[in-house]
């Protein structure tokens, strides 16, 4: 990457954009999704072997959140440090954007299974998926912390 180019806010400003989208779409999705089931039987049209089947597999999509945080953990910490701060924060928004795309992916999947099965419950799993994507606005000290960027690096961020 060419270091002359290089701004900050043309690092941040688009993650945060992208974050905030992420965030504003599963909660208008979670919204329909509970206006829909909130009519008599909603969606829900499966028998209980189904509805059981998808009640188990919400609750394993709950492990993508800590695969999402540990994959996530492991590939920055692969970055070099002896790559220049643009190419750092490249790798870096690269991994960034995964990691809220496995968030996403949970919250996306237990809403399908809320619309399908009309349980509770599996909303509630989905609504934790959505305050972890949440939770992890990017900024620069947790960008800084990943990356353990020193403190010229991080007044440059």
């Amino acid at each position: 990457m060419d270091q002359r180019n290089f701004q900050s806010s043309n690092f941040i400003k688009p993650l945060k954009v992208v974050h905030t989208a992420m965030t504003i779409g599963c909660l208008f999705f979670m919204i329909i999704a509970i206006f829909l089931n909130s009519f008599e039987n909603g969606l829900a049209v499966y028998g209980k072997s189904f509805s059981l089947i998808l009640t188990y597999f919400s609750f394993f999509s709950l492990a993508l959140i800590p695969l999402a945080y540990f994959l996530f953990k492991k590939n920055v910490g692969k970055i070099s440090a002896t790559l220049s701060l643009p190419d750092k924060l490249f790798l870096y928004r690269k991994y960034y954007i995964i990691k809220l795309a496995m968030f996403e992916g949970t919250f996306f999947f237990c809403n399908v299974c809320y619309l399908l099965v009309n349980a509770k419950y599996i909303l509630f799993i989905a609504l934790m998926a959505l305050i972890v994507l949440f939770m992890n606005y990017p900024n620069r000290t947790t960008i800084s912390d990943d990356l353990n960027l020193n403190d010229e690096d991080f007044n440059q961020i």
